[in-house]
């Protein structure tokens, strides 16, 4: 019995050390992390389109039947919104930003900023601000 507690102790320790040491590791790896920058811009909105809802009928997929098959399918409508700036491009389709911007108009974005481990920009990209 007793060299059964002794294996058991020895794997227990084992395994606590690897977990100690793992998130020593990780907390060395964590204080190289860079946090994202992020600034408000303000983007150009460039286009606007509203495509009225609409029903087809076609082939599709069936999640309940498990099946394709043919049906009508009605499709909502949307309310597309492209703003741009510099190179960044980005697309909603929200029926508050389309009834409350005209093409031309200026709103507030978020530019966020990653950056890797040397300080270098990793990569960059554009969302709606709140």
């Amino acid at each position: 019995m007793k060299k059964f507690l002794r294996t058991i102790f020895n794997e227990v320790t084992i395994y606590f050390l690897l977990l100690v040491a793992c998130i020593c590791l990780g907390c060395a790896a964590c204080s190289e992390y860079t946090p994202p920058e992020r600034t408000i811009v303000q983007a150009t909105v460039i286009e606007k389109e509203h495509i009225e809802s609409y029903t087809d009928y076609g082939y599709y997929w069936d999640a309940w039947k498990g099946k394709f098959r043919w049906k009508f399918k009605t499709f909502p409508d949307e309310y597309i919104v492209t703003v741009q700036y510099n190179d960044f491009v980005e697309t909603y389709d929200s029926l508050s930003l389309y009834e409350s911007v005209e093409i031309g108009d200026t709103i507030d974005m978020e530019l966020t900023t990653y950056y890797n481990s040397e300080g270098e920009v990793q990569s960059q990209r554009i969302s709606r601000a709140n």
